[in-house]
């Protein structure tokens, strides 16, 4: 029984998942009520619905499982398959929820197997190696893998990795003579990837990437091509690899590759063509006159015009990574004052028609969004796709929200209404995007969403407003200036504007009249800069308004060092709400309110009575009897 509770503290293992089974629906019935009520406990407490709303809102598709107290609520969901029904009561909507996120529902602890280590084992010893190459020269190190029994095998590449990053200067400094010196394909695609890998290293490349780059184009354009339904050749992989790394390396220091640019443009393109076919394409429509349209008479905005998502291109696909570098040569062409390459647009155009929905396209595409905004104007305008946010579908606009800096210009080109949209959608990053636009623009902070409060009132709209609300709230506490601690640099006098901001935006939402539950993210401004004199009202209100505060702790802790306010008493006394403090937190609040009370006992003449006995209430109902008796003259 004890190896089981301590089992249930931590995740789940195929050895100790079995043990728990054995002992759940076998315990002597005489024993079984005090293993429940431990193995409850082991569990922690089910969430308040408040709480599992605020961790894993309805419509979100990305969450941060090592955070608690969504880590510890993702335990039971790896234990569901083994608890017993009474040690899952109350865990439900909590099953629900995640089952939304992972429909398959939880693997079963008991039937998986430990993993086994995958080791690729090869005839040469990779410190012997490292031996020779520091002793001899790396091209010593070379010939010995290329005449070594199992030379070109797939461990070799994990081996020339570790060789290069031990020394990247000295085997960059001739990157033709080590290709010679390996002789085989398979190696010298380990060693370009590596090679490329190791670019940013002091020392390394020393002629520059031209060279690499070269050698790279040479050997990928001597492989044969993949065969379609095959898995791709590991030489392959690696050389791709190599040769999009080094190519990209090449465009952004401004190397000239002179007459292998062409090839290399070439070779490019051929690999990228596969996005300007549908993957699926759609059936023809039957000919007649009612049927024909034109397409340039066809509505850009109109979704059903475009192709249903097809395929599941990942990231590194070869069609992919070719187009995100001939992106990254049309930037490198612009920083020399040239347009954009046509036949660059032109491939960007097909792959939209054929392909919008691919989210490894659209990624590529939104990383470059902000570039192609500023210097492909014509084109942009004649492509309003790219700017679009549409809740469960890939756009290159809702990866830049994602992936991308922030941008000024782009987010205005985007538009407060659809933005506000995709903050209520719980699209990834819209939230940290309006949140940096709102604190940091200089003199208009309201001018973007136009009137703060009823752009509150606008957000926090049902349905699924107030963790919109909320959400919003929280990316503006993470990007206000934090409190300095003792060495901490002093904070940049610029902050004071934002300190502003934020402050205007959070009393906006405060009187707003939101629903309950909007403010619930106010207690991560609990950290901030904000002076006490602004934290402690407007937090304040915050849990009068909501009382299941984020950071309770934190917020009780800041609030327990101000003994004199009549906020900090009260404050406090809303984080003790029974049905809003999780257990978790119960403890460390309560220890803050006592420390808040004593000290506010301890005046000769107490200078708000009436809020001290309610702080004083409110901790004699979470469960703190002996403060009951008190020798404070409000007593």
């Amino acid at each position: 029984m004890e190896a089981t509770v301590r089992l249930l503290t931590g995740h789940p293992i195929p050895e100790g998942a079995r043990l728990a089974d054995h002992v759940l629906t076998t315990c002597p019935p005489e024993r079984a009520e005090g293993l429940q009520r431990r193995a409850r406990a082991a569990l922690g407490p089910a969430p308040a619905a408040a709480e599992l709303e605020q961790a894993l809102p309805a419509g979100t598709t990305h969450v941060d499982g090592t955070v608690e107290p969504l880590a510890s609520w993702l335990r039971v969901w790896d234990w569901s398959p083994v608890l017993t029904a009474p040690l899952l009561e109350g865990f439900g909507p909590l099953l629900a929820a995640v089952r939304r996120l992972r429909p398959a529902g939880p693997p079963d602890p008991r039937a998986a197997q430990p993993p086994i280590p995958l080791r690729h084992t090869v005839a040469l010893a990779e410190e012997e190696l490292l031996d020779l190459a520091a002793a001899a020269s790396p091209l010593e190190a070379a010939a010995a893998l290329a005449a070594a029994e199992d030379t070109g095998a797939d461990g070799y590449a994990i081996v020339l990795h570790r060789l290069v990053e031990a020394d990247p200067a000295a085997w960059s400094a001739d990157v033709p003579a080590v290709l010679t010196a390996l002789n085989r394909a398979e190696l010298g695609a380990f060693y370009l990837a590596a090679t490329a890998n190791t670019a940013h290293r002091p020392g390394a490349l020393p002629a520059g990437p031209a060279p690499a780059a070269r050698a790279a184009l040479h050997l990928r354009r001597t492989l044969p091509a993949p065969v379609p339904g095959q898995p791709t050749p590991t030489v392959v992989l690696f050389a791709d690899q190599a040769l999009f790394d080094l190519l990209t390396l090449v465009w952004r220091t401004g190397t000239d590759l002179a007459e292998d640019l062409t090839p290399a443009l070439e070779h490019l393109h051929t690999l990228a063509t596969p996005l300007t076919t549908p993957a699926n394409p759609p059936p023809a429509p039957d000919p007649g006159p009612d049927t024909t349209a034109l397409a340039d008479d066809a509505d850009p905005h109109d979704e059903s015009l475009a192709p249903t998502p097809a395929g599941n291109l990942p990231g590194s696909d070869p069609a992919v990574r070719a187009l995100s570098c001939l992106l990254e040569y049309a930037a490198a062409q612009v920083r020399t004052g040239t347009p954009i390459p046509g036949d660059v647009l032109d491939l960007v155009a097909r792959a939209l028609a054929a392909r919008s929905g691919e989210e490894a396209l659209t990624t590529a595409l939104g990383v470059a969004l902000p570039f192609l905004h500023r210097h492909a104007t014509e084109f942009t305008a004649a492509h309003p796709g790219l700017y679009a946010l549409t809740p469960g579908r890939p756009t290159p606009a809702a990866a830049w929200l994602y992936w991308g800096g922030y941008d000024p210009l782009l987010l205005t080109a985007l538009g407060p209404r659809p933005l506000l949209d995709a903050v209520r959608a719980n699209l990834p990053g819209a939230d940290r995007h309006l949140a940096h636009t709102l604190l940091t623009r200089t003199g208009d902070t309201d001018d973007f969403l136009g009137d703060p409060q009823a752009a509150w009132t606008e957000l926090a709209a049902p349905p699924d407003g107030a963790p919109a609300a909320s959400r919003l709230l929280a990316a503006l506490a993470a990007h206000t200036p934090h409190r300095t601690r003792p060495g901490d640099t002093p904070p940049d006098p610029a902050t004071h504007h934002v300190l502003a901001a934020a402050a205007q935006w959070w009393t906006a939402a405060l009187d707003a009249d939101l629903p309950t539950g909007a403010l619930a993210a106010a207690g991560d401004f609990a950290d901030t800069a904000l002076d006490d004199t602004v934290w402690l009202p407007l937090a304040r209100r915050s849990a009068a308004h909501t009382p299941a505060q984020t950071r309770p702790g934190d917020i009780a802790e800041r609030a327990a060092a101000h003994p004199h306010e009549s906020d900090a008493l009260l404050l406090t006394a809303h984080l003790l709400t029974r049905s809003a403090l999780a257990s978790w937190h119960d403890i460390e609040v309560r220890a803050q309110a006592r420390t808040l009370l004593l000290a506010a006992d301890a005046q000769s003449a107490p200078e708000h009575p009436a809020e001290t006995e309610q702080l004083r209430l409110a901790l004699v109902e979470a469960g703190e009897v002996d403060l009951a008796r008190t020798t404070s003259t409000t007593s």
